[in-house]
């Protein structure tokens, strides 16, 4: 699920996303799913990690060869995340969450 967020940030959007663990198959979202927001994104290299719950429990960043260029447990339902040191370019970002399951998202940083 992606969605604007012109109303609050004048450029770029926010990825927002749910895990339900590690279940599989069509069915209704379990009550201990994990929304997960980042913005903003676009990045100039300073981004935050919004969850609704405290669930999440690693951040990992990956660059286009694969390289891990960040790693660091997530402690708060609001983490922020610098990558200003690295390089231009499309990044990518997974959230481990505390019951196994993952999730990737593209960070884009300007």
């Amino acid at each position: 699920q992606f969605r604007s967020d012109c109303a609050t940030i004048s450029t770029g959007w926010a990825a927002s996303w749910t895990s339900t663990g590690t279940s599989t198959g069509i069915g209704n979202p379990s009550s201990d799913a994990v929304s997960v927001t980042v913005y903003p994104n676009p990045t100039s290299g300073t981004f935050q990690i919004d969850s609704d719950k405290l669930r999440i429990i690693n951040a990992e960043i990956y660059n286009v060869l694969g390289e891990k260029i960040y790693q660091s447990p997530i402690t708060n339902p609001q983490s922020t995340i610098d990558i200003s040191s690295q390089p231009s370019g499309i990044y990518f970002l997974k959230i481990t969450s505390q019951d196994g399951s993952s999730a990737v998202k593209k960070i884009i940083k300007e």
